[in-house]
């Protein structure tokens, strides 16, 4: 009985000890730190890493999708990167996942948190998002200002059920 209950308090020391392991080697405290993660994962350039910069944020509860891109120098033709994490405190978040975000139009990405696709806005000429059905009818619009870019929000109704179409403030569709 005491060889067990001594394994089994060993056993949850040890997983103690795992989880803040993990804990503290995910922790990052600022955007920088993240930027410096994300070099070495991503295995970029120094050139590449000089252009690496923070684009913004969605928040749903503890959970977050920081928004990461590398700049090209060439207009519209940025490389976006999203990190999903949770917040941990004191602006401190633990590292889930990173992918690269999906291109949806010219510095217009796309990525998922958890199932919810988050749209990221980053493109200066865009004015609306329109929401038709899929014979053009419009169903909604949400109106841009220059003020709003970056521009993040979750796509309430799945993209393939729904046309979207990104456009400027001639109405000419982004691409």
């Amino acid at each position: 009985m005491k060889i067990r209950k001594s394994l089994l308090i060993s056993v949850g020391v040890l997983l103690v000890i795992v989880v803040l392991t993990a804990f503290v080697c995910n922790a990052v405290k600022t955007y920088d730190e993240i930027a410096d993660m994300l070099q070495k994962e991503l295995l970029l350039t120094e050139e590449e890493a000089a252009r690496l910069s923070y684009v913004g944020e969605f928040t749903d509860g503890d959970e977050s999708l920081l928004w990461f891109t590398v700049q090209n120098g060439t207009p519209y033709t940025n490389f976006y990167i999203a990190v999903e994490c949770r917040a941990v405190a004191d602006g401190r978040y633990l590292v889930k996942s990173i992918c690269e975000g999906g291109p949806w139009g010219p510095d217009i990405s796309h990525a998922f948190l958890g199932r919810k696709e988050i749209i990221l806005i980053h493109n200066p000429s865009c004015r609306s998002v329109i929401f038709a059905t899929m014979d053009g009818t419009e169903v909604s619009r949400i109106d841009i200002s220059a003020d709003d870019i970056p521009c993040i929000f979750e796509l309430d109704q799945p993209a393939t059920s729904t046309n979207i179409a990104f456009v400027d403030a001639d109405g000419n569709e982004l691409r």
